[in-house]
């Protein structure tokens, strides 16, 4: 399977609406096909390649090692970048909740009823990139380096540490984990 992250190209008004790829994480087969399992095949006004809705510009994707789960980094309006756990049907909120604040002054909520709250928030922003899941020693003292972080979701299952580089201007958007020579 490819998951595809469309963004909302400065119009978060259509990451709410299902006849549109804009705003959304989108589920493909290698050969271009839908799954006939996606969450919104079959159901009327819905394009049946979109797999979430309600994403604003998501950067990173990835699996968890263990659970397999899909992990996503996201860019939020002044403030607001988001880390969430996605999930197959899900709403995650955007346009109509952040953390942060819209560029137009429209009010927001910062919570929805039966929508996805994320994971983690950053207020301010961070300017979150790749994602990847370390459990390892490799890092040393780089991992006593600690930044604050917030997450809503009880049982989140997240410790509140953050990368060393965190410390840095720099804003890295590509990580690897390489095997140890």
């Amino acid at each position: 399977m490819l998951y595809v992250t469309s963004g909302d190209r400065n119009y978060g008004e259509l990451a709410q609406d299902p006849s549109t790829d804009i705003g959304k994480i989108l589920r493909i087969k290698d050969d271009g096909s839908i799954p006939a399992d996606n969450p919104f095949v079959g159901k009327a006004g819905y394009k049946p390649e979109i797999y979430t809705i309600g994403n604003r510009n998501p950067l990173g994707l990835t699996l968890h090692p263990v659970t397999g789960e899909i992990w996503e980094s996201e860019f939020g309006p002044r403030g607001g970048d988001e880390v969430n756990r996605i999930q197959a049907g899900k709403n995650y909120v955007w346009f109509i909740v952040t953390n942060g604040l819209h560029y137009n002054a429209a009010p927001t909520e910062k919570s929805h009823e039966g929508m996805e709250d994320p994971v983690l928030h950053w207020e301010p922003s961070i300017n979150p990139g790749n994602l990847i899941f370390y459990n390892g020693d490799e890092i040393g003292a780089a991992r006593d380096i600690r930044h604050p972080r917030q997450s809503d979701q009880p049982g989140a299952d997240v410790d509140r540490a953050e990368s060393a580089l965190s410390r840095h201007s720099s804003r890295p958007r590509r990580i690897h984990l390489l095997a140890d020579r």
